[in-house]
């Protein structure tokens, strides 16, 4: 090939190789950083209505996101605060919630995932998603744990069952339309957080 003679000439003079013999062209893309997303519910009394699907959906959330190379926690917060799966972890079957008692314990929830979030590991992106429903009764503590979280980078969402709520340290409040609903708006949270992090390693 020309190159490789080109080459091999300025071999024998002692100059400067510019001859290009098979040179191969890889484009090398950088993998993206699967998310690692927390869920943590409301499950007072007030919620007995979405009892029966939560488990469902908690199910197929953990399924989804640990298929794409994800981590997904979920906890539990109505009579005590509960971690049904753990960062890491897989559900060997489908959770039976139960609900029961009010929402004092939403700051101690919060914190179980901010143990679950890893967040000295800054190249993936993290989200929470809290789902409550009507009046947090210690949501000024909740809305300091969610600070502490955004300040760390991590992407905090409200969902919420009824538009008689007050916002926990984020700026809006999602309304569910359904419990299934859950499912779609994590789902969507992730999508966006993997296509904004594409768009910065370009």
């Amino acid at each position: 090939a020309r190159g490789a003679l080109t080459q091999a000439v300025e071999r024998r003079r002692g100059a400067v190789i510019t001859g290009t013999a098979y040179q191969d062209k890889q484009v090398v893309k950088e993998q993206l950083w699967a998310p690692e997303c927390g869920l943590i519910v409301d499950s007072s009394g007030s919620m007995g209505h979405s009892a029966k699907e939560l488990g469902s959906v908690i199910w197929v959330l953990q399924e989804a996101i640990t298929q794409m190379g994800g981590s997904f926690s979920a906890a539990l917060f109505g009579n005590g605060d509960k971690v049904i799966v753990a960062g890491g972890q897989r559900l060997l079957q489908v959770p039976d919630v139960q609900c029961h008692g009010g929402s004092d314990y939403m700051p101690k929830a919060i914190e179980s995932m901010r143990q679950n979030l890893r967040l000295d590991d800054q190249r993936r992106p993290r989200i929470l998603l809290m789902v409550t429903d009507g009046h947090v009764c210690s949501a000024a503590e909740a809305a300091e744990k969610v600070k502490e979280l955004r300040d760390r980078n991590v992407t905090v969402l409200q969902g919420n069952f009824s538009e008689l709520c007050s916002p926990v340290g984020v700026e809006t409040v999602q309304i569910l339309e359904s419990t299934l609903a859950i499912a779609d708006v994590l789902g969507k949270a992730c999508v966006a957080e993997l296509s904004r992090n594409s768009r910065a390693r370009r």
